[in-house]
């Protein structure tokens, strides 16, 4: 994923850092943020609004390219619209992590509440 890493590394990292505690999604947002920081990267500032220009093409009003980078992407749940529930763009195509929801659906058939790039802080030779 945004890490070069699969998500069953990013699970295993959770229960490693909660030893003896038995560890189930949802996972935190703490949690995300600490894993992400291994691989020098960090979720950076998002666009709250996302939509289609006159092509079809996804943008986020913000001041980079909502494709350029991958993205953790906050959405209002489908059970229980008071609850915000994760998904992560890969810069093509949506997931989800709820087993009960298909990969790569389009972005805008959820209600996004917010869309955060992830950014690699190395700086490339």
């Amino acid at each position: 994923m945004a890490t070069g890493t699969f998500p069953e590394a990013f699970v295993g990292y959770v229960k490693a850092i909660h030893p003896g505690v038995d560890v189930k999604p949802p996972y935190t947002d703490i949690d995300l943020q600490k894993y992400l920081l291994q691989f020098d990267t960090i979720v950076g500032v998002g666009a709250g609004t996302v939509s289609r220009d006159d092509n079809g093409e996804l943008f986020g009003e913000a001041s980079f390219n909502i494709k350029e980078y991958p993205a953790y992407v906050s959405v209002k749940s489908e059970r229980d619209e008071k609850y915000e529930h994760a998904l992560f763009w890969s810069g093509e195509k949506l997931y989800d992590p709820n087993p009960n929801s298909q990969d790569g659906r389009d972005p805008l058939s959820y209600h996004i509440v917010g869309w955060w790039p992830i950014v690699d802080l190395r700086i490339k030779k």
